[in-house]
């Protein structure tokens, strides 16, 4: 399988999306639903742990804690994490075959004055926002559906939902995108692993929100 690889301009246009909205469009203008319930499965992101990859008890394989504390991405034993320009790539072996994902994290203070609990209760409404992000790039979205991230161990509070597109670009390769919009920004995570349905696993098993997603931008 080729090494799936966000292309530079989607990286950009990303990046540009979210200043924009900053500056001129809100995505969650008007009435925005109260909260369900007093908070969402955020994991802690130790400072200790913060840019490395280390062993991991719970899963016996290893995690990667973000940089600044949004995300920790679990994956086998044997897996590699390495910076490309601002983005990171994780490279490891997922159900025998090849995987690959890779993350930006876009922090902007779009969002910044809504609680997790009031973006993810409108989480749906925002595919029009970023829909022209995917589509402008090149690629075609096969399909798009919000993904549950599992939570283990946090059965009191509800789950995290990011945004997902399937996709195909012009030679046929196949990656699914999610986007999760938090007060401190974007997290924009794209997996490649043969199937859209493998890499949403990827996705949904083993990226967890972590407790860096909260703070705004500054």
């Amino acid at each position: 399988m080729p090494i799936a690889r966000v292309s530079l301009g989607l990286a950009i246009a990303a990046l540009a999306a979210g200043s924009a909205q900053g500056q001129a469009v809100n995505p969650l203008a008007g009435d925005t639903k109260a909260a369900q319930a007093p908070a969402h499965s955020i994991h802690p992101a130790p400072p200790q742990s913060r840019g490395k990859l280390e062993a991991d008890p719970a899963s016996g394989g290893q995690v990667f804690t973000d940089e600044s504390g949004w995300y920790r991405f679990t994956m086998a034993n044997g897996g590699t994490t390495r910076l490309e320009g601002s983005m990171r790539l994780f490279q490891f072996q997922s159900g025998g075959q090849k995987a690959a994902c890779l993350s930006l994290r876009i922090a902007n203070n779009a969002l910044a004055k809504f609680s997790i609990q009031q973006i993810q209760a409108e989480l749906d409404t925002l595919y029009p926002t970023f829909d022209k992000t995917i589509t402008d790039n090149g690629l075609t979205i096969v399909a798009r559906q919000s993904i549950t991230l599992d939570a283990p161990g946090q059965r009191s509070v509800p789950p995290m939902r990011v945004l997902a597109w399937d996709t195909r670009d012009k030679s046929g390769l196949a990656m699914t995108y999610a986007l999760a919009p938090l007060p401190a920004g974007q997290l924009l995570f794209a997996c490649g692993a043969g199937s859209a349905d493998h890499a949403r696993e990827i996705i949904q098993r083993y990226l967890r929100l972590a407790d860096g997603v909260v703070v705004p931008a500054r």
